[in-house]
């Protein structure tokens, strides 16, 4: 089954905060990738299309979709569960084309929230999980012995969408215990909106602050999703703590520090013995490089899409 991925040409993927959009994640799966402008010229059985589209995106799609004869399927990649609550044009479009000839969707989480409920009101198109893939070549291999025993806390503040990350970050602010165990780390912003950045630490650079701790919080939202920072705790090296996501793999949530996050709780964390520190971050890194494997990965998308298409 030959997979394209295809991405925008004009838009600025340079400047996204993380890799788990744009060509990035379509070399990570080992699949093909090419422009929008030039889909109309590749040969393909399935086509998978990034949703950070221009107009001109907009206007190639358009047309192409406009005749389904004789052409793969087209997977549109859905990566928020609240999409369906986006303003933004290019999404407008992707959720336009519900149920359109030849187009389904392809999930990177586990559908939840608004967009569970617009895959639920489908009719004709279909929907597929493909999760963040594991990149090895990303693990950075400092020994915890050498690490601050502290909690790296880091992410978008929002007490809607991330209650509990939120809840750390306020209790960092009013407990001297609570800050003296935590590494923060505020959000970059968004630069490919057009913003100014607040910092550069993204991408490797954000991977090599988390291995700074021993510890990584982890939060999966209101909705629950296994978010790209579960693979970069894992390429840290570093031991996870917080919440499970729903979809976390069990060798992975067997070796996770579930906790409420409180000043005793981080204090009981970094404290514990250094070699239950090493089994637990190497454990956990383990079971996430070998449950989210690309190929592994890769081979069961095509099932799921012999099965739905």
């Amino acid at each position: 089954m030959k997979k394209v991925f295809f991405v925008s040409r004009l838009f600025p993927f340079h400047l996204v905060i993380y890799p788990g959009s744009g060509p990035g994640f379509g070399r990570a799966y080992g699949w093909a990738v090419e422009a929008i402008d030039d889909i109309g010229t590749v040969d393909f059985d399935i086509a998978i299309i990034e949703n950070r589209l221009t107009e001109a995106d907009i206007a190639v799609l358009d047309r192409y979709l406009a005749n389904p004869r004789g052409r793969g399927a087209v997977l549109f990649k859905m990566s928020d569960p609240e999409m369906p609550q986006s303003r933004n044009a290019g999404v407008r479009f992707i959720l336009g084309k519900a149920d359109a000839p030849g187009v389904h969707y392809l999930s990177v989480y586990e559908p939840a929230g608004p967009l569970a409920e617009f895959f639920a009101g489908l009719r004709r198109s279909r929907v597929v999980t493909a999760p963040f893939p594991y990149e090895p070549q990303r693990e950075i291999n400092t020994p915890i012995g050498d690490r601050a025993r502290r909690v790296f806390l880091s992410g978008a503040r929002n007490r809607r969408i991330y209650p509990f990350r939120e809840s750390l970050y306020r209790r960092t602010g009013w407990n001297p215990l609570a800050r003296r165990f935590v590494d923060r780390l505020g959000h970059p912003g968004y630069p490919d909106t057009g913003r100014p950045a607040r910092h550069d630490i993204v991408g490797e650079r954000y991977v090599e602050r988390a291995a700074g701790s021993t510890h990584f919080f982890l939060d999966p939202s209101r909705y629950r999703v296994e978010l790209m920072k579960y693979l970069e705790c894992a390429y840290a090296g570093s031991v996870p703590i917080g919440a499970l996501a729903s979809t976390l793999p069990r060798a992975a949530a067997e070796n996770f520090v579930i906790s409420e996050c409180r000043a005793a709780d981080l204090r009981r964390a970094v404290t514990m013995p250094l070699d239950e520190l090493e089994a637990l971050a190497g454990r956990y890194r383990n079971a996430m490089r070998g449950a989210r494997d690309p190929k592994t990965l890769d081979a069961m998308l095509d099932g799921q899409i012999d099965a739905a298409l």
